[in-house]
This record gives C-alpha cells, structure tokens and sequence, in this order.
C-alpha cells in the first residue's frame, strides 16, 4: 500500500503536493489523495445550491495543496474543484469577484471553469477528479 493510499484508508484525506513548474506551464497533482467535505456543515452550506462556490486555503483542510481549491456546485449532481495556483506564476489566485478570480502576481483572470478570460496565462486552473453523493463532496488531489 502506497503512503497516500495509506493515508486515504486511515483519515480520507492524506498529503499532496504541486509539481515545480516553470513560468506559463500547467500545474500537474502529483499526491493520490481524497479529501470529503459534507455541504451540511455551516462552512461549506453554500454548496448545496448550484452556482454555490467556496474558497479553501491549504490549511482549512489536511492534504489540500499549497495555493488551496475553489470548490463550485456546478448541476444539482455535478461539482467542479479548481486548484488555486495561477498557471503563469504560481501565485494564489484570490477568491472570485464579479464571475472571475484574478492572479495578484500576474493579473491573469480565469473564469469559473478555471480558464483564463485575461492573460498573459495561457493554460487554465488544474482540474481535479470530484463527484457529489448527496451532501458529500469527494475530490481527489
């Protein structure tokens, strides 16, 4: 058993990371790591309505990754789970303000599927596998 197999079978979270990346090159998960959040809790209530989205730092839950995620209910049965790192300066991206989250570092704006709709990136947000089984929300990084 792998130590990020490991760690999903003892607490369903675990230790991730990002790959070193040069400048404007796409970010890749390199952990195998599930992490549940329960849309019944106060914290993470707003995603129980589609169009709902939360901003998550890498310390809010064990084996985030460093930049944190945007969570988004995209359906009624259908999540989207964006990493937070700029895919041109690997700064965190801020949370979203108008229907977009803009790079401090870079000023490159991304939409809410995680693609840039402002430069200079060129490639959009990572993607991570999710799903949503009544109030769980499951993703892997």
């Amino acid at each position: 058993m792998t130590r990020g197999q490991l760690w999903a079978l003892v607490c369903a979270v675990g230790m991730c990371g990002l790959s070193g990346c040069g400048q404007d090159e796409p970010t890749q998960p390199l952990g195998d790591t599930t992490i549940q959040v329960d849309t019944s809790l106060a914290q993470f209530s707003v995603l129980g309505t589609v169009g709902g989205w939360v901003a998550l730092e890498s310390g809010d839950l064990f084996g985030l990754p460093p930049h944190g995620v945007f969570i988004l209910r995209t359906a009624p049965d259908g999540v989207l789970v964006l990493d937070r790192s700029c895919t041109f300066e690997q700064c965190q991206v801020e949370p979203f303000a108008g229907g977009r989250a803009t790079c401090p570092c870079s000023g490159t704006q991304y939409n809410f599927d995680g693609v840039p709709v402002q430069g200079p990136a060129l490639f959009p947000l990572t993607v991570y596998p999710s799903s949503i089984d009544g109030n769980l929300v499951e993703f892997t990084v």
